[in-house]
């Protein structure tokens, strides 16, 4: 990708979150496994996840499909998360 020609160095997606589809429940699940499960990025260092519901429900528990593929991508349960916080402080 052109991504992976403009450095050598590492980056991060920011702000990154995709909207659930009234028409196919599956397809923000499917797309965040794709999303982190990707090969065409190798440079990715961190993503951050952009997790409000604003003019799109954004986050990442908007369905319990969606915040079933997050946790499954992660390995890491939502009850975990103040445990990992606890790592980088």
């Amino acid at each position: 990708t052109r991504l992976n020609k403009i450095s050598d160095h590492k980056f991060w997606l920011v702000e990154t979150a995709s909207a659930e589809d009234s028409n196919d429940p599956y397809r923000k699940a499917n797309w965040i496994k794709d999303m982190f499960t990707s090969k065409a990025l190798p440079k990715v260092e961190a993503i951050i996840w952009f997790n409000e519901d604003k003019e799109h429900d954004w986050r990442v528990q908007s369905s319990q499909v969606s915040l079933s593929a997050f946790r499954e991508i992660l390995n890491v349960t939502y009850e975990d998360r103040a445990m990992l916080a606890s790592l980088y402080r």
